[in-house]
């Protein structure tokens, strides 16, 4: 039986604001979208800046901020873009424009890609007093090739050195809730995925033990997430360094049904991700304070 636990309060006000805006390939809310989120997160102590080197594309958001009272510094990505979806919500059960709750789960167009992980990652900094240094990196067209992230990034990326890379989001089991621990370290192009060393294995090891206390398994998988569905690929993932420790770590289940039709999220996992970050960010203090 999967944790009766609901999201923080303020996550669906949060979620459903993100849904209201239609940033699918032919919506016109992008840079809305964009406005919006520098708002929630200058409200959480970010400082942001908007590039956009190509003006007739979705801007990408790169937002930074201090320490408060851990070491070491996290990149985040994210995305606001969502694939497109049938005029007439065609197979869908819920209307896919509204977020729908249902059988334990919210459903909507975007709510597993990418807006859920970043309203439940928004939820979960509003409540984390202690976090190291972040970057996160929030781009709108993962859908549609990242032109502006595929040249932002390939810039920014290597100027920065990070702890530890954390894609959008990452995934359970929907049977039995196991979390799937989706990590590697970056190699050459020959070999991208390594399995992961044993500095970063102490940290699997942390949410191995934090998935038992929520009476859930956990197992690693030594890869990426997989996006060979986006046109021209990721560019967070193919602009890594060699070395980079990459994590994948988020609220989606294997029936999240990414692009397709009933897209949805369990609602217990936005809690459990709330937690997730905070195990990341005590190991990343104790790395980073160890190696000092």
């Amino acid at each position: 039986m999967l944790p009766p636990v609901l999201p923080l309060p303020g996550t669906r006000e949060t979620l459903e604001a993100l849904l209201s805006f239609d940033t699918s390939p032919h919506g016109g809310a992008h840079l809305d979208c964009a406005c919006w989120l520098i708002e929630r997160l200058a409200a959480l102590g970010f400082s942001c800046r908007l590039h956009r080197p190509i003006e007739s594309a979705p801007p990408l958001i790169e937002a930074h901020r201090p320490a408060r009272g851990l070491a070491g510094h996290v990149v985040l990505y994210g995305h606001y873009d969502v694939a497109s979806c049938h005029p007439d919500a065609q197979g869908w059960s819920t209307p896919p424009q509204v977020l729908t709750e249902m059988e334990g789960r919210w459903f909507g167009r975007g709510v597993a890609d990418n807006k859920g992980p970043l309203a439940a990652r928004l939820m979960a900094l509003a409540r984390l007093e202690s976090t190291p240094a972040m970057t996160w990196f929030i781009q709108g067209e993962e859908e549609t090739g990242s032109a502006v992230a595929s040249q932002v990034l390939g810039e920014r990326i290597p100027a920065l050195h990070a702890d530890l890379w954390l894609d959008e989001t990452g995934y359970h089991d929907h049977e039995e809730g196991t979390l799937r621990l989706i990590a590697r370290q970056m190699g050459p192009a020959s070999q991208r995925s390594l399995p992961p060393d044993m500095v970063m294995q102490s940290l699997l090891d942390d949410l191995l033990l934090l998935a038992r206390c929520w009476g859930i398994g956990a197992r690693l998988e030594v890869r990426g997430l997989n996006k060979g569905a986006v046109d021209g690929g990721c560019p967070f993932n193919y602009c890594l360094p060699v070395g980079a420790r990459y994590l994948a770590l988020g609220i989606n289940d294997s029936r999240s049904h990414i692009h397709g039709t009933d897209e949805s999220v369990p609602l217990w996992t936005f809690a459990l991700h709330a937690e997730e970050l905070r195990v990341v960010f005590r190991w990343v203090d104790r790395m980073t304070r160890g190696a000092s």
